[in-house]
């Protein structure tokens, strides 16, 4: 049999695109694959090490912040459950209350999770008290080093003549607590 040119040149162009089909599914195609892989270990790997990486810097950060803050304010307590929170600090409100304010009314919120750290749940108690305002500014110069308090989220300062120079706060106090048994291992982020 012969083979004319027309013929062979068509066999050659048969057999090598058969052989870059081959050296593509054998070869390449493999190669490509792996290499995929490899970025995606690489890509985990690397969030992996920059995670570590600023969790370290983070964790530096955060512990020579708080020793400042220590420095300046004292030893935080540690947080208790919801149910003891609310009769310690309902106790160490009403002693800061002891320096000529009065406390006319206080409302405990159920507490909320907090979304830093789901060990923790943000309690808040609504405050409205009255005084002049010497008092007053006592008043909250005392809460702010109560210990458990963790930050006074509103404050709404109302005067009247007709009180006699009084001066009406109506404050909304944060409190950081345990969390409940529910709450414990969800994060919330």
């Amino acid at each position: 049999m012969k083979i004319n040119e027309k013929d062979r040149r068509a066999i050659i162009f048969g057999v090598a695109g058969l052989g870059v089909i081959l050296l593509y599914l054998l070869i390449v195609g493999p190669l490509i694959d792996s290499y995929d892989t490899l970025i995606g270990t690489h890509q985990q790997l690397s969030s992996k090490v920059g995670k570590i990486l600023r969790d370290n810097k983070k964790t530096k950060y955060l512990s020579e912040t708080i020793k400042a803050w220590e420095d300046k304010t004292g030893c935080q307590t540690a947080v208790k459950p919801y149910s003891e929170q609310i009769t310690v600090l309902g106790d160490r409100i009403m002693t800061a209350g002891q320096c000529g304010v009065q406390i006319k009314n206080s409302n405990w919120v159920a507490p909320r999770i907090w979304p830093d750290d789901p060990s923790l749940e943000m309690a808040q108690i609504q405050l409205e008290a009255e005084g002049d305002w010497e008092r007053v500014c006592t008043f909250l110069a005392a809460l702010y080093r109560t210990d458990g308090i963790f930050s006074i989220e509103r404050m709404d300062l109302q005067g009247s003549p007709k009180k006699d120079g009084k001066v009406t706060v109506r404050l909304t106090v944060s409190v950081l607590v345990e969390a409940g048994k529910q709450h414990k291992d969800n994060w919330t982020r």
